[in-house]
């Protein structure tokens, strides 16, 4: 296959133009706006590749906008699972690691965290 540099440059400018359109994108918008404008944190998560997503979100140096990444590890690092448990294959597909982890930091109206759950970057 091959690909026409100038036509992948379009196709780009051309996805990039629809974000503003996107009634999905504006609704996230709105909701980071009104956390952080509230005093919240944005909760950043991935798993497998994807984690690297919540790594651009969360984490940055000198980065202004409070943000904490969750990652698979925390159910070791801050809840009392063992470090074997990482080491399963479905871990990232398992509806339940994901209620542990969002467990292990709440969502509070409180500004802190406690000394168990991650802390806000």
């Amino acid at each position: 296959m091959t690909v026409n540099p100038q036509d992948f440059v379009e196709h780009i400018a051309r996805l990039v133009r629809t974000i503003p359109e996107d009634p999905e994108i504006s609704r996230a918008a709105d909701l980071f706006t009104k956390a952080l404008t509230g005093g919240g944190v944005i909760q950043a998560f991935g798993s497998g590749h994807s984690e690297a997503v919540a790594m651009e979100i969360a984490g940055r140096a000198g980065g202004l906008v409070p943000t904490n990444r969750l990652a698979l590890r925390d159910i070791v690092r801050y809840g009392d699972a063992p470090a074997s448990e990482l080491d399963r294959y479905d871990l990232e597909r398992d509806p339940a690691v994901a209620r542990q982890i969002l467990d292990l930091a709440p969502p509070s109206s409180s500004r802190t965290c406690s000394s168990s759950s991650p802390t806000p970057a």
